[in-house]
């Protein structure tokens, strides 16, 4: 916890410094925080990560966001009670692009919440498991900080979260 709190507190430093990483490792250190409960609701995560391309980035700031997208995804495979609940998670290179995915199997997300899931305020949670700033603080963090864009769309039998970031030169 005081962790998450010293690295909200970096996120509005103006000085910050990029660093040099590889998406699989961010990937990495979100399971070592995420494991145990995606573990205990039998979530299945499949992995491939393939650019073998760094992102010169702010790390931390990267890592909350695919925590963030890693849990949405872990709430609505439960709450929806999918018999075999399942995260993939594709990292490919497109050009000097990072593309990032992670898909779920919960059914995707509905057309008339589509466009405002990014929104600051908007949720689909009730009151006491969720603010609504999650997706938005993703996008801004993506958008903004990272450089990168970021977006959601229905794919086979589910949401996929997209991102889009510029690799380092080789």
């Amino acid at each position: 916890l005081s962790q998450t709190i010293e690295d909200f507190r970096n996120f509005f430093k103006p000085n910050k410094q990029k660093e040099s990483f590889y998406i699989k490792d961010v990937f990495k250190d979100a399971f070592s925080v995420m494991g145990k409960t995606l573990e205990n609701n039998n979530i299945e995560v499949n992995q491939e990560f393939t650019s073998n391309r760094k992102v010169n980035s702010f790390e931390k700031e990267f890592l909350q966001v695919v925590i963030n997208i890693l849990k949405n995804a872990k709430e609505v495979l439960v709450q929806r009670e999918i018999e075999h609940k399942k995260i993939d998670v594709y990292e490919y290179l497109d050009g000097e692009n990072i593309i990032i995915q992670v898909l779920d199997n919960a059914g995707g997300i509905s057309e008339e919440i589509k466009d405002k899931i990014f929104e600051p305020y908007f949720t689909t949670k009730d009151e006491l498991e969720g603010t609504g700033l999650g997706l938005y603080m993703s996008k801004t963090i993506v958008e903004k900080h990272l450089e990168g864009k970021i977006k959601a769309y229905n794919k086979d039998d589910g949401a996929c979260f997209e991102i889009v970031l510029r690799g380092e030169s080789v």
